[in-house]
């Protein structure tokens, strides 16, 4: 077997127990957190940018943004899990939490000083013909980010917005082939799988996505609860980063040590 699918086989063969799994994973988050400094660095920065947004006790709520708040709260609860799963190298679910950062986010905007749309998002379990009401509502996810990207939040296009959820779909958040054949490989005839993927190109396009994500979420949460947005340039700096590929920045033999 090569060197590199004893790589990214690690625990996974040797070890499938649940609890190795999960120390397996918190192992791998610190070995990237410890190998990754500029990532980690940018993803602090990002998450600082939330962080003041979800002050509950402390954050004046803007009149008639509510339900916005409580959604900017889902969208960086999903972010946190993102992070973590990133930086664990469980990048399929990874992309599946990413993308329900970008839909609290749309809901969140979507929903702004329009007190109906507010009622239909919370009334929404009430019952069937609320819930059929809220579908309708909140269904049309294009029309929602197009919306987003009219109001010039985002140094991005309606195009780019579009392409980056795609991207989170296709890669995790539906079990298409992309999602599901990233884990999987072959040597000499054999059939390889892996539950982490970590080193490499796969993780440092999941880092990527991340971060924009993160960005994009922390400053539409901003400006809904009037906070200065973050700097314009940041996208720059993720694409810097992204542009670097992860053997530059870290010796990938920790991932192929048992327990490591």
């Amino acid at each position: 077997m090569s060197q590199e699918a004893d790589r990214t086989s690690s625990r996974d063969v040797t070890d499938m127990s649940l609890h190795a799994s999960l120390r397996k994973m918190h192992d791998n988050e610190d070995v990237s957190i410890h190998v990754l400094p500029l990532w980690f660095t940018l993803l602090d920065v990002l998450d600082h940018y939330f962080v003041e947004c979800r002050i509950g006790g402390t954050t004046a709520i803007p009149p008639g943004r509510t339900a916005s708040f409580a959604l900017v709260q889902a969208s960086y609860s999903y972010w946190v899990a993102s992070v973590s799963l990133t930086l664990s190298g469980l990048l399929t679910p990874a992309y599946a939490e990413m993308r329900a950062v970008f839909e609290s986010m749309l809901y969140a905007f979507y929903c702004r000083d329009d007190e109906a749309r507010q009622i239909v998002w919370l009334e929404r379990n009430d019952s069937q013909e609320a819930e059929r009401s809220a579908r309708k509502a909140f269904g049309n996810v294009g029309a929602m980010r197009r919306e987003l990207a009219s109001a010039d939040i985002l140094p991005v296009s309606a195009e780019s917005l579009d392409e980056l959820y795609d991207s989170l779909v296709d890669r995790g958040a539906h079990p298409n082939a992309t999602a599901t054949l990233q884990n999987m490989g072959h040597d000499d005839g054999q059939i390889l799988t892996r539950l982490f993927n970590c080193g490499g190109l796969d993780m440092r396009r999941a880092l990527n996505y991340l971060a924009e994500t993160g960005y994009a979420a922390g400053r539409v949460s901003r400006f809904l609860l009037q906070f200065p947005l973050p700097p314009l340039d940041i996208p720059m700096w993720i694409q810097s980063l992204a542009r670097i590929p992860l053997a530059e920045e870290l010796d990938p033999t920790p991932w192929a040590k048992e327990g490591a």
